[in-house]
């Protein structure tokens, strides 16, 4: 099955308040609807604020991820100023296997 990238920028120059305001239920949809995601992290800027997302899911088309997308509350609150769904072809793995709960990370793990 093919693997789509989501890329979702925030305006400049970050979101962090509306992010803080839309994390738990961010947290809640994404740990319940999780069944497509393969990776998931944060853009970060030079001052250690997130700016963006990236996700990358395992699904049959990019509309299959636009679908869970609309539902997303990042993406359905206004967080992301710009995104991109596009089909990624993996080269190489080299990553720990790593999960969070719905509880706020510490600085060190934004999402």
């Amino acid at each position: 099955m093919p693997i789509f990238m989501f890329i979702g920028h925030d305006g400049p120059p970050h979101a962090m308040a509306l992010r803080d305001a839309l994390r738990p239920e961010h947290r809640r949809y994404v740990l319940e609807h999780d069944t497509m995601i393969r990776l998931a992290g944060a853009l970060l800027d030079p001052a250690g604020n997130q700016c963006g997302s990236v996700i990358a899911f395992e699904a049959a088309d990019a509309a299959e991820v636009q679908r869970w997308l609309a539902q997303e509350p990042f993406h359905r609150g206004g967080v992301y100023a710009r995104t991109e769904v596009i089909e990624w072809g993996l080269a190489l793995n080299r990553l720990e296997r790593t999960e969070w709960t719905a509880a706020r990370p510490t600085s060190a793990a934004p999402s």
